[in-house]
């Protein structure tokens, strides 16, 4: 099982979520994601933000702030040190949510981060033959879906997280074993 938390890791930070709505007038910025039953973030907690875009304030390499106050109810609604209005909230939108691994929560064996997947090898369970690497993943209304992107190989091939393709991931080695689907045409 994979628990939804997205892909890039700078360094000692895992992507969670992200914002592109400010709330109210008083600097409130509504917050999403990835994980919709993620409840990781309190108040005092140290955040990373990224941004996403050049409409973002925020320094290209991010910025570190912390969580002042903090709501879960139908939205998300945060409020953060430093950003006391609308103006400085919306200034800073739209952006991506990091916190420190550490703060995750501890996934029972056979249970991964989708950040800890994206960037792994895949390897053909049956001929040990390199793939490519897991690159991207979506959720399909049935599954996670893991994009692989292969070497000299148009197009990208798309496989369920499921066991019956994905029987072995080694996060020590950075890999996984996948069996490729037949395709019929």
């Amino acid at each position: 099982m994979v628990v939804a938390i997205d892909s890039q890791i700078y360094s000692d930070y895992i992507e969670i979520g992200y914002c592109a709505k400010s709330h109210g007038i008083k600097g409130g910025l509504t917050f999403s994601f990835f994980n919709e039953d993620s409840a990781l973030l309190r108040e005092n907690v140290s955040i990373f933000l990224v941004p996403q875009n050049k409409k973002s304030n925020l320094p290209i390499d991010g910025a570190n702030y912390q969580i002042e106050k903090i709501s879960y109810g139908n939205k998300v609604i945060v409020y953060l040190q430093g950003v006391v209005d609308k103006t400085a909230a919306d200034a800073m939108i739209p952006f991506l949510i990091k916190i420190k691994r550490e703060l995750l929560p501890k996934l029972n064996d056979g249970e991964y981060y989708v950040a800890e997947m994206v960037g792994l090898s895949a390897y053909d369970f049956n001929s040990k033959k390199y793939v490519g690497k897991i690159v991207d993943y979506y959720e399909n209304g049935a599954h996670l879906v893991f994009v692989i992107r292969g070497e000299g190989v148009s197009g990208d091939l798309e496989i369920p997280f499921t066991d019956a393709f994905f029987p072995h991931v080694d996060l020590d080695k950075k890999e996984v074993m996948v069996i490729v689907p037949e395709f019929v045409e």
